[in-house]
């Protein structure tokens, strides 16, 4: 549910104040950041995929665990989404030098089972 507040920093602070947990993935419909399917996700990754600098650190500051294969998951994500706040945000949580050879992005169509 979390993750649907990206957009919404209030809302994303009343909720993580409530309990909810920043490192729960969540469904994003298609149109959001897809189109023509569905994902399911982190809220960092969401906040990366929207643009969303503040919900980043928003998140990032209350709980969001970023790991190096996060981080570098989400730095990926960022090169295609090209975003120079975030990129710097993300530079700040890991400096290592990027290689996104065999990287699935959040956004990448799911396989069948």
């Amino acid at each position: 549910m979390l993750f649907r507040s990206t957009r919404n920093n209030a809302e994303a602070l009343r909720l993580i104040g409530l309990g909810a947990n920043p490192n729960e993935r969540g469904r994003v419909r298609s149109g959001m950041l897809t189109d023509g399917y569905d994902v399911t996700m982190l809220p960092v990754e969401a906040a990366v995929g929207a643009q969303r600098e503040d919900s980043l650190l928003l998140l990032i500051e209350h709980g969001a665990i970023v790991d190096p294969p996060l981080a570098r998951r989400l730095r990926c994500y960022e090169r295609v989404r090209s975003d120079r706040g975030i990129r710097a945000i993300l530079e700040r949580v890991s400096s290592e030098p990027l290689d996104c050879a065999g990287v699935r992005l959040p956004t990448e169509r799911p396989t069948a089972p």
